[in-house]
């Protein structure tokens, strides 16, 4: 009897240990940090965001948006310190360049604003970091 007692008591422990370690706190340490820039050849490159079929290509003279709904030309570019507008298949377009700062780790790219990019049915991004490759 005093052995079932001892496992009763080890198999009420047993799960309340493992509830416990599902209730450890995960915390990212991430922030954005603008970056200012002064003119398209210096922000010259290639953006990538987490969806591979999210690209946004920057040349001295224009740039380009590929993204699920196709490929569009960046037209009427403008840039203010670290924000760049322009219009991609006659909508607007609207971005910032940042750095990333992830855990510690730095990266540089572009935080498109709206960029209408769904993860699944119900989620949409309101920013998508897209990394400069």
């Amino acid at each position: 009897m005093k052995k079932l007692a001892v496992l009763l008591a080890l198999a009420m422990a047993f799960p309340l240990a493992a509830s416990k370690d599902k209730s450890k706190d995960k915390h990212k340490d991430k922030r954005f940090d603008t970056v200012a820039i002064g003119s398209l050849a210096q922000a010259a490159g290639r953006y990538v965001g987490i969806e591979p079929d999210f690209v946004v290509v920057l040349t001295p003279t224009g740039g380009t948006l590929h993204n699920p709904q196709g490929t569009f030309a960046l037209a009427n570019i403008t840039l203010d310190s670290g924000e760049l507008r322009a219009t991609a298949g006659g909508e607007p377009f609207r971005a910032t360049f940042v750095n990333r700062t992830l855990n510690g780790s730095t990266a540089f790219g572009l935080l498109v604003h709206e960029p209408d990019v769904r993860l699944d049915e119900s989620t949409v991004l309101a920013n998508l970091f897209c990394r400069r490759e």
